[in-house]
């Protein structure tokens, strides 16, 4: 069972809510009384917890954390995204994503719907689905890295130049270290297309290089983008200096394979 926190404050809801009642569900108040339930649905202003023949209403503002149980179609549609499937899966992650709203449950199923958007080449479908995402979240913090990247490639494909600079400076500013070191090579990496190589090299793919070598999924894209960038500056000594960096930490990467 999963729980996520609910802000203070959100008193409305939009269209689409779960109207339908969900199974098993576990719910804390802000004073700290837990309240366990055979059903829970969510009404315009709050929940309400059925527990045999009583209904317990608890409105969004004394709502603290609501947890029910995933829904099977979710793993499912979960795989048919990873494995290409992505016209079979939007459906499946559309229903539950309304189904489940306020539920948990639709940011997991709204995170890989906008993976799914774009792989369907469906990149506005993907915008928007971000969008709605983000404004149900209280703490930007909270965004899924896998969402974040679905969204910087729908951004990019459809040369939304603009909002994506501006979304990864945020990310760069107020994520946590992963979506920072990542934001901050994706920006360089648009740098590069603009010809901006060497703000791209001291901005994003060294800052990213010496000061996040905590986090390793990033690291190997870091030290290919300074390689690059290195050599489109002529600076050959210190290209082959971080290439050999890449290919000793990181031989196996598909940024080090690419160099052989």
């Amino acid at each position: 069972m999963i729980f996520r926190t609910i802000g203070l404050g959100v008193v409305v809801m939009v269209m689409g809510v779960c109207s339908q009642p969900v199974s098993a569900a576990v719910l804390y108040k802000t004073d700290g009384t837990k309240l366990v339930g055979d059903k829970i649905t969510v009404t315009a202003s709050g929940y309400v917890l059925k527990k045999g023949p009583a209904s317990i209403p608890v409105s969004f503002r004394e709502t603290a954390m609501v947890g029910v149980k995933e829904p099977p179609q979710l793993g499912v549609a979960i795989k048919q995204v990873k494995a290409g499937e992505y016209t079979t899966a939007i459906p499946t992650l559309k229903k539950i994503m309304t189904f489940y709203k306020k539920l948990n449950h639709d940011v997991t199923a709204g995170a890989w719907l906008v993976t799914a958007y774009v792989g369907a080449g469906k990149n506005s479908d993907a915008i928007k689905t971000y969008d709605t995402l983000k404004r149900s979240i209280k703490d930007k913090k909270d965004i899924p890295i896998q969402l974040r990247r679905s969204y910087w490639e729908a951004l990019d494909k459809t040369s939304a130049n603009s909002k994506l600079q501006t979304d990864l400076s945020s990310s760069v500013r107020t994520g946590n270290r992963e979506v920072a070191a990542e934001a901050q090579v994706r920006r360089s990496d648009s740098l590069m297309k603009q010809g901006k190589t060497e703000q791209a090299l001291k901005t994003g793919y060294l800052r990213t290089v010496l000061l996040f070598p905590d986090v390793k999924d990033i690291q190997p894209r870091a030290l290919l983008g300074a390689v690059t960038a290195y050599e489109k500056l002529e600076l050959t000594k210190k290209a082959a200096e971080y290439k050999g960096i890449l290919m000793k930490k990181y031989p196996e990467s598909p940024e080090a394979k690419s160099l052989k």
